[in-house]
């Protein structure tokens, strides 16, 4: 898995956690927008920005069951813990546990699947208000080094959320509160492709170095159940009861061995997204990618990697700046 480039796939929670984002940073534009249109009818959404900070923290485990099948089993357990932090918006918080079983039908394939839960608090600040809620669903995995070039992966992530949410408002008759339950399922599925290129499969290319090229294609799909608030007033979602986010991305990461403990890496891609329904204000839907990374190889399946990439969309309307530091031991 390792080296035809489906362990990394199958471990990062980036990709989602990066979908989810956006879906984010999209409906809280929106809302934004609202608010300050009504009492600014000339309002440029162009002039509605923010800064947003995320950290986020995750283990990601495989740990050998010893069955006496003549294939391989492992459990897998992942842990994280994400925050987000808008300035003025919204502060929030994102824990997640996976837990499954992997097998290994052959030297070159696998299936997992596993149960995923997920908590989300979060705080409020454009309004005073707060929200609290816990998703439970099952993950299936698979993916298959098709021969010494090609593999291939798929993940389908199916979580139901139930929460409720809890904000006060100012009003000539003094300060008011409103709560409302919140329920909606979460679907995410990605597909990927990855061409695995070294001095093995390529005679031309030097030694130590290593060239993949992936193309992903990702979708995210929420549809929200019908809310009513405490006043019994209906509510609706700033883009309605269903809302869909699907990208095309295509990278290509490049890798330099430096003796026998050191390597360098450098990426460049692109991103597109060719199914969003929550595209005002915010409104640039390619994005480029390009990074830089050294790694410390201690033995195989242990290593350390410290990774910056810039994203950077094309109208400009939105940039991102990420740093991982991320460990990795096989045993």
């Amino acid at each position: 898995m390792g080296e035809a480039g489906l362990r990394r796939s199958y471990a990062s929670g980036a990709d989602l956690g990066e979908l989810v984002n956006r879906v984010v940073s999209y409906q809280m534009s929106k809302r934004i927008h609202d608010r300050d249109v009504a009492s600014q009818p000339d309002l440029d959404p162009r002039t509605i920005d923010s800064r947003i900070e995320s950290y986020v923290t995750q283990n990601d485990s495989l740990l050998p069951v010893d069955t006496g099948l003549e294939r391989p089993l492992f459990v897998r357990a992942l842990a994280r813990v994400a925050w987000r932090n808008e300035e003025k918006r919204v502060s929030s918080r994102n824990d997640r546990v996976d837990f499954g079983l992997l097998y290994a039908p052959s030297q070159y394939s696998y299936i997992s699947a596993g149960l995923a839960g997920e908590r989300t608090v979060s705080e409020l600040r454009y309004i005073t208000g707060q929200g609290d809620g816990l998703a439970w669903g099952p993950r299936l995995d698979a993916g298959v080094v098709y021969n010494n070039t090609w593999a291939f992966s798929a993940r389908y992530d199916w979580l139901s959320y139930r929460g409720d949410s809890d904000v006060s408002v100012d009003t000539p008759g003094g300060r008011l509160d409103i709560a409302r339950d919140v329920e909606y399922t979460r679907q995410f599925l990605d597909l990927e492709a990855v061409a695995h290129y070294n001095a093995r499969n390529v005679s031309w290319m030097p030694a130590g170095t290593q060239v993949d090229w992936s193309t992903v294609l990702q979708y995210l799909d929420y549809r929200y159940e019908p809310q009513t608030d405490s006043l019994g007033r209906s509510v609706q979602e700033p883009f309605g009861d269903h809302n869909r986010l699907g990208i095309v991305r295509s990278t290509v990461m490049v890798a330099q061995s430096l003796g026998e403990s050191w390597s360098l890496g450098a990426e460049l891609g692109v991103d597109y997204e060719w199914e969003n329904n929550m595209d005002f204000p915010i409104d640039d839907p390619v994005t480029g990618v390009a990074g830089v990374s050294v790694t410390r190889l201690f033995a195989p399946g242990q290593r350390l990697m410290l990774e910056y990439e810039r994203y950077e969309n094309r109208r400009g309307q939105r940039s991102r700046d990420n740093v991982s530091l991320i460990a990795t031991f096989d045993f």
